[in-house]
This record gives structure tokens, sequence and C-alpha cells, in this order.
């Protein structure tokens, strides 16, 4: 398993993890969901694999109950310091932890019943250790629950990927399969798939605006507003003058692990 902390937690900042947690509108809605696809139960231990900002703990401990158990784990200090804050302000005895999707070194092993994972998945480069890591950590019988972005899509999101200064480098940081290579490197890892299927879904901003700030924060700052070139602006406004609708393919699954 690699030490190396993937460079976007590296690059994050407060400020920024603080816009993320303000204007992750879309991150929240595909969250709930998930949560509804994955229906956590009364006592159980839940695990949310790369938490963020901790959104999705309060809809996760209410679902489990003061018998159950909610962690949640990201390699982004940023981001976690914010949930950390959160859960004590919830009061939700949520255990938080600073970890990777491939090294959760923090969690035994067959000691949780149900992972979420919200639009994390793209960022992680090592998808066979990623999987191994949750069949370590899962009883028999339990379940791994995600949706991350799939193929970018031209028009989409990569009208402001592409305007990114080093775009070659943070596309380095970002691993997005097909529905062949996902299929494969699940069957390697020995989960069952209850269900594999691909999503067209929008992400919407309320303007220009919102999107250029959304997407600083959400790339960590790699994407920045202030390196844009005069003629990119320009470009951006012709073609999103009000709300800006992406599409955005995405990949959802519900796996278990065999008893």
């Amino acid at each position: 398993m690699s030490s190396v902390k993937p460079r976007g937690a590296l690059r994050d900042t407060d400020e920024l993890a603080g816009a993320y947690a303000r204007i992750r509108g879309f991150q929240n809605e595909r969250c709930m969901e998930l949560i509804e696809l994955a229906s956590p139960q009364k006592s159980e231990t839940v695990l949310d694999l790369g938490c963020g900002t901790g959104d999705a703990l309060v809809a996760v401990k209410e679902r489990v109950g003061g018998s159950g158990r909610v962690i949640g784990v990201d390699p982004d200090k940023a981001r976690l310091k914010i949930a950390i804050k959160q859960s004590r302000q919830f009061d939700l005895d949520a255990v938080l932890m600073e970890g990777k999707a491939d090294d959760i070194a923090g969690v035994d092993d067959n000691s949780v019943d149900l992972v979420l994972s919200n639009y994390v998945l793209h960022w992680v480069l090592n998808k066979p250790e990623m999987l191994a890591e949750q069949k370590r950590i899962l009883r028999p019988g339990g379940r791994f629950v995600f949706e991350c972005g799939g193929e970018l899509l031209q028009g989409g999101i990569r009208d402001f990927f592409d305007l990114i200064p080093d775009r070659e480098s943070f596309y380095a940081e970002n691993e997005f399969l097909n529905d062949a290579q996902w299929r494969q490197v699940i069957r390697a890892s020995g989960f069952e798939i209850e269900l594999f299927e691909w999503l067209e879904v929008q992400l919407q901003l309320t303007d220009l605006r919102a999107a250029l700030e959304y997407f600083e924060a959400m790339t960590q700052g790699a994407f920045s507003a202030a390196a844009l070139r005069a003629r990119d602006v320009e470009q951006l406004q012709i073609k999103y003058p009000g709300e800006v609708v992406l599409p955005v393919s995405a990949v959802r699954a519900f796996l278990r692990k065999p008893l």
C-alpha cells in the first residue's frame, strides 16, 4: 500500500475546504440517493470512505441509531477538520480519521457492515488495492456501495478542467475507468456485484461565478479562476450566460463481500 497522500489533499487549504463545504450541493444530493440505496440499518457500523467535510455523517447516524457506529475517513486534513467540527456540533459520536482508500490502518479486519463512498473513487489511482482494503474491513456479507465520476464527457466539466494551468498533471491525479475496466477490477477483487450501472446526472450551478468557485474548491485549488485568460473567461460567459448545467457521467455500484 502506498503511503503517499493524494496531491489534492496536500494542495488543499482551510479556505478552499470551507468553500467546498458551502457549495457541494451536487455531492450532497447524490449522497442522499446513495444512502437510500445502501439502506444503513440500526446498530450497524458504517464507514464513509472519503467523508470530506462530513455532510453524510448526520444522515447515516440517524439510520444506525445510538447503538450503531459511524466512521469517516479522508486523506484531506483541511476537510477532515470541518467534519470533526460538524460531528461535535451535532454530537454525533462519530470516529473520524485521516486515511486513504487503499490504506485504512485504523479500522480492524471484518469490523464494518457497510462502506459508502460518494464521488471519491475517481481520485483513487490504485483500484485493486482500494477494493482489497474495503474487502478487508467489511464483515462477511458486508456491502460496499459507491457512486463516482465515470468517463469525462466533452462539453461537461471538461470545459472547466481543460482550463487548469497544469491540466495534464491534474488529470494524472484521477483515474476514470470505462465499463469493461470497472467490471474486470471488481470481478478480480472477489466482490459479488448486486448492482452496477451507468448514470448521466446533471451538475447545476446558479451562474458562472458559482461554477468558478465550485471548481476551484472541488479540485482543491488546481483550477484557479484568477489564472484564467481573458479570452477563456469570455468564452465561458458566452457559453454559460445564466445557470450552468453540466452533464456528468457516473458509475454506481452495490457490491457485497461473500459470506
